[in-house]
């Protein structure tokens, strides 16, 4: 935090939970299933018998509270950050993510846009070129965008008894060299807003019902207007296909996804949310 006191921080993102850094890695690596990929975590001991705050985002939903509390200099509830788990995130998901040069994380972010504070939690399709990308297992890894220091990143294992131990051991050891001289939390007591999930934009990757055929127009009207709609299908499949829409508002992008499913009559099986302002 003091390391960067200097800084303009705009946005921090980050891998902020091991136990569901595991699984998605795992699940990436083996090809294996949410539930089976679970169950080891869960053996390994990286995983609580009630995997829920941490599979659910709710653990990484408190840390990206935090974060935001260190770069605005004021509190929040992280019960307001919009949060998504990972456990609708399928075998199938990483199979496409794979075959398009993606990995899925579970991603925290808060970004600061002149006086108004955006934060998420949800699991990202992040693109190779991006510093998380290769952050595997129970490591975390965090991305801190400033102004003069342009990106930087912090990287650390994340889950395990002896990690857990040492982060105990050193809060500790700080409270004891601070005994007798009061050291703040770092923010006030002041209380920010922060702006609807809807107000931020991504491109999505969508599993569209069917095939392409007949639906082209309705494709393009409603996801990809600034271009050829580029279709992917894993081999072997032909129950569904895949597309990457242009950047849009999550509120626009719910709305054109309801349309479009009404219009069409096909489902849209799932869909995940892409770093934004990656190129194919």
């Amino acid at each position: 935090y003091h390391n960067y006191a200097g800084e303009n921080v705009t946005e921090i993102t980050g891998i902020l939970n091991g136990t569901t850094n595991f699984i998605l890695t795992k699940m990436r690596e083996e090809g294996s299933s949410f539930e089976d990929t679970l169950k080891e975590a869960q053996r390994l001991g990286y995983a609580e018998r009630d995997p829920s705050a941490d599979i659910d985002g709710f653990d990484t939903s408190r840390k990206t509270a935090i974060l935001l509390s260190m770069t605005s200099g004021n509190r929040c509830r992280h019960e307001d950050i919009y949060t998504e788990g990972i456990r609708n995130v399928s075998d199938i998901d990483m199979a496409y993510a794979k075959a398009l040069g993606y990995s899925i994380k579970l991603l925290g972010s808060v970004q600061t846009v002149e006086d108004k504070y955006f934060a998420y939690v949800a699991p990202m399709m992040v693109e190779e070129q991006d510093p998380l990308y290769p952050v595997n297992g129970v490591y975390n890894g965090i991305r801190i965008v400033g102004n003069c220091l342009g990106t930087t990143m912090l990287y650390g294992m994340g889950a395990g008894k002896l990690p857990t131990a040492s982060a105990v051991v050193s809060d500790i050891i700080a409270a004891v060299r601070h005994k007798s001289n009061f050291q703040g939390i770092g923010w006030s007591d002041k209380m920010i807003e922060i702006e609807p999930m809807g107000g931020s934009a991504f491109r999505y990757f969508l599993r569209v019902e069917g095939t392409e055929e007949g639906i082209e127009k309705e494709l393009k009207s409603y996801f990809v207007e600034d271009g050829k709609v580029k279709v992917h299908v894993l081999p072997g499949r032909k129950d569904e296909f895949a597309i990457i829409s242009d950047i849009l508002f999550e509120e626009d992008f719910l709305a054109r996804l309801s349309a479009f499913e009404d219009e069409t009559g096909r489902r849209v099986f799932h869909y995940l949310r892409v770093n934004s302002g990656s190129e194919e």
